[in-house]
């Protein structure tokens, strides 16, 4: 019992860090990038960020066993906003029948990161006090 403790603790601080990192994101597109780098608030590591975060929330899904199903659709939600943008850039999604340019708001990342890190921390707050 006190495992499932630590690790909701863990998801939950990793929650904050997403949180934090979608708020940092979200100034810099306001600032033009004058307060942070723009580099590191870039499509690409949103898009890195939010395929790290769906990878949490299919775990904690697959761990819930059958409760878990919103954590699973929010999961692959983030999957298919990190991952077609990168295909699409990379050129991988060529195969297609029509052109793809698939290039989304950095503010739209943004808000996508800050409302499941929101959601995810309010689920391990209560998780943690479920569990004790």
């Amino acid at each position: 019992m006190k495992k499932r403790v630590v690790h909701s603790s863990l998801y939950f601080l990793f929650a904050i860090v997403v949180l934090i990192l979608s708020v940092l994101s979200f100034l810099s597109y306001l600032s033009d990038g004058a307060l942070f780098s723009e580099h590191f608030f870039s499509l690409l590591f949103l898009e890195l960020v939010l395929l790290a975060f769906s990878v949490v929330f299919f775990r904690l899904a697959i761990l819930a066993k059958g409760e878990g199903i919103l954590l699973f659709v929010i999961g692959g939600f983030l999957f298919l906003f990190g991952l077609l943008p990168l295909l699409a850039s990379f050129g991988l999604l060529r195969f297609l029948p029509v052109i793809v340019e698939l290039e989304p708001s950095p503010f739209l990342l943004a808000s996508l990161l800050f409302f499941s890190s929101v959601f995810l921390i309010v689920d391990r707050y209560f998780a943690m006090f479920r569990n004790c």
